[in-house]
């Protein structure tokens, strides 16, 4: 039932109406070419068809793999350094009131709100929109970097409570150059986070994969009726407009190429979940 259920997921998500809508055009265009019609056929390579297709499909799928695995190292990152900074601010403060624990749990936790905000939305709607002001729950980057300042300025002000000298006085020893330098290794994964948000493949690759998905199909319709020549088991379609062999594999190729294209785009989609 565990195979069922997956072979059945894999069915429902080759299927969508961008692939119909594939399948529709291809499936015409061999009707035209078929011998009831224009009669338009001619036999050639399916590698040569493979490689111009499916390779750079592949490629920028290999490419996605590698920004989503480095996208959830920068993210696991973040918040294994959050959780570190705010463990040590609770275990290093010598008032015993738990105050600058909380401060800096509070900064954190405002920080990744923004940070979900931005990886979960769309880049086009990331503009400069507060959380507080209940508008456009969509936060620019500058508000991460906000937090940011604040967890820096947290640092520097509690600094007596953790034993240390005021502001501008043994600013990086100890623990409290602990403190900086994890906030330094969070804002470098951040940094890969918005990398990978940012880039996904070169344009003229997604261009050209955007082309060959919608124009070879219909394009090769020649092709998938010269099959009808070979084609002697079909009797539910009249030969004179096209076989079953040719719309089988005209279809099937448009399954093929959307399906994988649907992949490559799903992910570079930034979704995660994050523990509060």
């Amino acid at each position: 039932m565990l195979d069922l259920n997956l072979i059945s997921r894999g069915i429902r998500y080759c299927i969508s109406m961008r692939v119909a809508s594939m399948a529709i055009a291809t499936s015409f265009a061999i009707f035209l070419c078929s011998r009831a019609v224009l009669n338009i056929q001619y036999s050639t390579s399916l590698e040569i068809v493979a490689y111009g297709t499916i390779f750079p499909l592949t490629f920028g799928i290999e490419c996605a793999f590698a920004n989503r695995e480095r996208a959830v190292q920068g993210l696991a990152e973040i918040k294994a350094l959050a959780s570190t900074i705010y463990m040590q601010a609770s275990a290093w403060d010598r008032t015993g009131k738990g105050v600058f624990g909380e401060r800096v749990r509070a900064i954190l936790m405002d920080m990744i709100a923004h940070m979900e905000i931005y990886c979960r939305n769309p880049l086009a709607t990331q503009v400069s929109f507060p959380l507080r002001r209940g508008i456009n729950r969509s936060s620019a980057d500058h508000f991460v970097y906000d937090t940011f300042s604040k967890l820096g300025n947290e640092f520097e002000l509690r600094g007596p409570d953790m034993g240390y000298a005021p502001r501008g006085q043994q600013g990086g020893m100890m623990g409290k150059g602990r403190l900086w330098e994890s906030m330094r290794r969070m804002i470098c994964a951040w940094e890969d986070v918005k990398t990978v948000r940012f880039y996904n493949s070169p344009k003229v690759l997604r261009r050209f994969c955007f082309l060959t998905i919608h124009a070879l199909p219909i394009l090769l319709a020649p092709y998938w009726v010269s099959f009808c020549a070979s084609d002697h088991t079909s009797e539910a379609l009249d030969p004179l407009y096209g076989c079953f062999s040719g719309y089988f594999l005209g279809v099937i190729f448009c399954v093929v190429l959307v399906t994988l294209d649907r992949v490559r785009l799903s992910l570079y989609i930034l979704f995660y979940l994050w523990a509060e």
